[in-house]
């Protein structure tokens, strides 16, 4: 029985797929609110959305917050077949909401208050059951599950953002929500497009070696 190693380089390394047609946004005449415009310029979706939408340009899927009243909102997902899904489970950060990645996008189920994944076409590929999950980065995802979430003294209730998760077990897990590796921790900046699986682990100082959680006979 020989164990399986999942390896990356400790460079960023950057490389993004773009997309050739895209929507792209637009912005009302005070800049309050956007919308969405095809590449010829007809208009997808007008001017009902906030500007918390962050997105500058859709390829496939997108979180937004539709103003429907003078002080009413709903925040929904977006595919490119103009398709409405997710009603409520937008996923915000920092006050904005979450931005598609690699052709998935994070969702918030707020009645548990875990996070998972939609692809490009708004299916669940991760169900939402993890306290925090990254963003995709080369198909691989950081997420961290049975943690608690500690507010500070000063901010009690749970309505604001500060806070911080405590304990918990953190996975490595693809998109399709299979672990790769269990009690994934690293003090060092990885780039995941480097990953490779070896049979061996490496003692080169720039790159981190963890053993794959599947322990597989070769």
């Amino acid at each position: 029985m020989k164990f399986l190693f999942i390896i990356f380089f400790v460079i960023t390394v950057s490389s993004t797929a773009q997309s050739k047609d895209y929507w792209r946004t637009f912005y009302n005449s005070d800049e309050s609110l956007l919308g969405f415009k095809d590449l010829k310029d007809s208009v997808i979706f007008d001017t009902i959305f906030t500007v918390f939408s962050t997105a500058k340009k859709v390829e496939n899927i997108v979180a937004v917050i539709e103003k429907t009243g003078d002080t009413s909102y709903l925040a929904y997902h977006i595919t490119r077949d103009k398709r409405r899904i997710g009603i409520d489970s937008v996923y915000f950060y920092d006050n904005a909401a979450d931005c598609e990645n690699e052709g998935f996008i994070r969702f918030h189920n707020k009645k548990t208050d875990k996070l998972g994944l939609l692809n490009r076409h708004g299916k669940v590929v991760v169900p939402a059951e993890y306290d925090y999950l990254s963003i995709s980065m080369n198909g691989y995802l950081v997420a961290l599950k049975g943690a608690e979430k500690v507010y500070d003294k000063e901010h009690k209730h749970s309505g604001c953002n500060h806070y911080q998760m405590v304990g918990g077990t953190t996975y490595l897990i693809d998109t399709n929500n299979r672990v790769v590796v269990k009690d994934f921790d690293s003090q060092k900046k990885l780039s995941f497009h480097s990953a490779k699986y070896s049979e061996t682990p490496s003692n080169d100082s720039t790159i981190v070696c963890f053993q794959r959680y599947e322990n597989r006979a070769f």
